[in-house]
């Protein structure tokens, strides 16, 4: 009898809440994992970064084709030698507190990004600026050295160390986003919190309770707040896959991302036209500890490794969610890029398993004399489930692995300080260009370079790469890079993903083919 009261409770309780929503205009979308931080020279992580953009804007903005359009900055000059851009603010850009945003508060961001006392993440946006390598890699200690002035409050002129034909792209970027100084020196490590943030965003941070939901509510402030036909959005935690699935289904959430895949067959019957899905800039894979153990140091071992997955039985009978095969880096969403395969695609898989074996006891290994690794992944079924198989099958050489499963927090901890062997790793790319997923495995990179890669030649075709003057240049040099990439294996490509969202009908101008739509281009119905 309580049982069932307290459901009928719950069940009203949730129809109030669906049709307050819809009145108010407000969407609620799914949140794969706590985000960590929303500091966005501090916070790394997929979702963390989809709400840094809710909240802030950086001189360019991203628009649905992940094209850059004005944002903060109304418009741009480049000189005729691709060294310096000048940016015009917006006359009428205001921060969420009133006061004007200005050339110095993006002075004090690029400065505070790469200043090494922050602490801060990887500021990949701002390496191509004059003198950010060396103040990155504490070579510089004046951080006013950095190559970025405030001409007057609403002209910001940046200085590059090299051409870099895709700098507007990068200015969207979080790592290069603006930042109050009041706010930060007066709240010091809490300045990102509700009550304190102040941001020049689409929205404002009015709530965030761990492991539940944040809170998002319009900034009347921002400079394209008449389009912006959202009052509120709510960011509810979903980590739990199937918890999150039921709130989709009965009304509590808009949307959600990730549904289980044993759910996808009954979910597409179901809900036809709900279910978008498209390939996205993203891939799953495993990466490689090259600093320590045996895998480190023997090259066979890492290919015998890679040749035993069975990338097709993975796909077709494992998951089966869409996702594609994947032997390169780059997934192929990539416009005017080559991926580059490992040596062995065009081989079949009988092949490749005998060829594994075969470096196997070349490298003193097998089943009688079994390496022995463990692999680090996410708590999470479906990586779960993938990783057995990929165990099961490296069996079959001699390989003996222990999964061991943790948060979020942990398992970066894990793989920043090289403490694992293998983890399951996936990445996001935030708009379709391949000089982000490239720049993470580069010797210099501390942050973001999980398996600790260090390659001279891949370091000089990626530099190459970045500073090239043409589109067409740039994708040679980093297939180039991809092909050393995949010749020295640091990580292994397991999967390029298919994107599958859960998208209630009232809900207006979602693109399936973006990672993160913002929800400033979003709407709702009733």
């Amino acid at each position: 009898m309580l049982i069932r009261t307290f459901a009928a409770a719950a069940a009203a309780l949730m129809i109030f809440q669906a049709a307050d929503a819809q009145a108010a205009n407000v969407l609620r979308r799914s949140l794969d994992s706590e985000v960590e931080s929303l500091d966005p020279q501090k916070g790394i992580a997929l979702y963390d970064v989809s709400v840094q953009h809710e909240l802030l804007e950086g001189l360019t903005a991203l628009d649905m084709d992940l094209k850059p359009v004005p944002g903060a900055a109304l418009s741009w000059d480049v000189s005729t030698d691709g060294l310096t851009y000048t940016f015009h603010l917006r006359p009428d850009g205001k921060w969420s507190n009133g006061d004007p945003v200005t050339a110095e508060d993006f002075v004090y961001a690029f400065r505070r990004g790469v200043d090494p006392k922050t602490g801060a993440s990887d500021p990949l946006a701002l390496r191509p600026i004059l003198n950010a390598e060396a103040i990155i890699a504490g070579t510089e200690k004046d951080v006013t050295k950095l190559g970025v002035e405030a001409v007057d409050p609403l002209t910001l002129r940046v200085h590059l160390q090299a051409p870099c034909v895709i700098f507007p792209l990068r200015m969207t970027d979080n790592t290069a986003m603006p930042l109050h100084r009041a706010s930060i020196e007066k709240w010091g490590r809490d300045w990102p919190k509700p009550g304190h943030f102040v941001g020049n965003g689409a929205f404002v941070l009015k709530d965030w309770v761990p492991q539940s939901q944040i809170t998002l509510i319009k900034n009347p402030l921002y400079h394209d707040a008449a389009n912006v036909k959202l009052d509120e959005v709510d960011y509810l935690n979903t980590s739990d896959t199937l918890s999150g699935l039921k709130r989709w289904e009965a009304g509590e959430l808009d949307t959600f991302d990730r549904p289980p895949v044993k759910e996808l067959k009954r979910l597409k019957a179901t809900y036809a036209d709900e279910m978008l899905e498209a390939p996205i800039n993203s891939h799953n894979f495993l990466t490689i500890n090259m600093t320590r153990g045996p895998l480190s140091q023997d090259l066979r071992l890492r290919q015998a490794l890679s040749m035993t997955v069975d990338r097709e039985t993975i796909t077709q009978k494992v998951i089966q969610n869409g996702s594609m095969p994947a032997y390169g880096f780059m997934p192929p969403v990539i416009p005017d890029y080559v991926s580059q395969p490992v040596f062995f695609k065009s081989l079949s898989q009988a092949e490749r398993l005998a060829k594994a074996k075969e470096l196997m006891k070349e490298a003193g290994y097998g089943p009688d004399h079994p390496l022995k690794l463990t692999l680090i992944y996410t708590t999470d079924e479906q990586t779960r489930t993938e990783l057995l198989a990929i165990a099961a099958m490296w069996k079959q050489i001699g390989v003996e692995v222990k999964l061991d499963n943790m948060e979020w927090q942990v398992y970066l901890n894990k793989v920043q300080q090289k403490d694992y062997d293998i983890g399951s790793m996936g990445e996001y790319g935030l708009y379709n260009e391949p000089e982000d997923a490239f720049i993470n495995y580069i010797s210099s990179n501390t942050s973001y370079n999980y398996p600790g890669y260090k390659s001279a030649e891949f370091d000089k075709l990626f530099d190459e790469g970045r500073v090239a003057t043409t589109v067409e240049a740039r994708a040679k040099f980093f297939e180039a890079a991809e092909k050393q990439m995949m010749t020295d294996m640091p990580v292994i490509p397991l999967t390029d993903v298919l994107q599958h969202t859960l998208v209630h009908k009232r809900v207006h101008g979602w693109h399936a083919n973006v990672a993160y739509p913002q929800s400033r281009y979003l709407s709702v119905t009733d």
